[in-house]
């Protein structure tokens, strides 16, 4: 073999070792930590809160910081819509606080997306986290995105109401509204949306029950401008609602059938509201256990004592 052979040879083995090192090296930085991130469904309402769970597994064998660097947020989220337009962050959108994760530990932390990242096109999106490891400047992801479609779902009613006083917004007009949409291929769910007359600016929107459509929901917006809602959830179970201007719930109570006696929403003369008929569902399993377990004292005599 010629000197220039021999050169070649040895630089070949040199950066073969380097390319391996470093491989070895990244590998063990990726390591470090796992990442994974999961929403609670796949199909959203226009403004109902994309909710997704993220879950970090410290690898490292050491305790780590996640902390952002020079201002920035450890934590970040890559969002694209169907058009595969990047979805920018809201200005006023606050990062999240410094934690410390202790070796082996599994951290995990609610995540509402289109809190900080608008999502009010109809249309799917693809999402997917960021954590920024400032101690070693690397950041971490994972393997796929995930993805929200984002719906309109179907309005069934709606009614203007005027704020009271006393309120936020005293004397402006919102607008309940009844909508339905189905979570996958056979449920249904009822959800509520709750939004500015004047400047459409949508409030609230959530799912209050899933929803059977045999029977339509009753619903009565009372003299204090708080909407009743009493819905068909199952065969023989119903949900009864009432929330307030603000479209925060103030009341939930399950109601099913008692033998030939079902359950329906009614109002007086004076304007009250009230459930009629069947049981509440704690009444329903306080029944069910008076029935199946008895008091010592109620035994049968003659029976011997264990």
């Amino acid at each position: 073999m010629s000197g220039y052979q021999w050169k070649r040879h040895w630089q070949g083995l040199f950066w073969g070792m380097i390319v391996a090192i470093a491989a070895s090296t990244s590998a063990r930085l990726h390591a470090q930590i796992d990442v994974d991130f999961k929403l609670a469904k796949s199909t959203y309402i226009a403004h109902e809160p994309v909710v997704g769970v993220l879950s970090i597994v410290n690898r490292a064998g050491r305790d780590l910081v996640l902390s952002g660097k020079n201002g920035q947020s450890w934590l970040d989220f890559r969002v694209v819509d169907g058009q595969g337009r990047m979805v920018t962050p809201s200005a006023n959108a606050l990062p999240p606080k410094p934690i410390i994760l202790k070796a082996g530990q599994l951290y995990k932390k609610k995540v509402v997306i289109n809190q900080t990242y608008p999502m009010g096109r109809i249309g799917l999106y693809r999402v997917k986290p960021t954590v920024n490891l400032s101690q070693i400047n690397r950041v971490f992801t994972t393997a796929k995105n995930v993805t929200a479609t984002i719906v309109e779902g179907q309005k069934m009613w709606e009614q203007t109401f005027g704020v009271p006083r006393g309120y936020d917004g005293e004397g402006t007009f919102r607008e309940y509204a009844l909508v339905t949409q189905h979570q996958g291929n056979r449920q249904k769910s009822l959800y509520l949306k709750l939004t500015d007359v004047s400047s459409g600016l949508v409030r609230k929107v959530y799912p209050i029950g899933d929803y059977m459509g045999i029977r339509p929901p009753e619903k009565i917006v009372n003299r204090e401008n708080k909407l009743h809602v009493f819905h068909m959830s199952g065969p023989k179970s119903f949900v009864y609602s009432i929330i307030g201007v603000d479209g925060v719930p103030i009341e939930q109570q399950v109601y099913v059938v008692k033998g030939s006696s079902t359950p329906s929403m009614v109002t007086n003369a004076a304007g009250d509201i009230a459930v009629i008929g069947g049981m509440t569902l704690e009444e329903s399993r306080e029944t069910y256990e008076s029935r199946e377990f008895r008091n010592i004292s109620e035994r049968p005599p003659g029976l011997p004592n264990l």
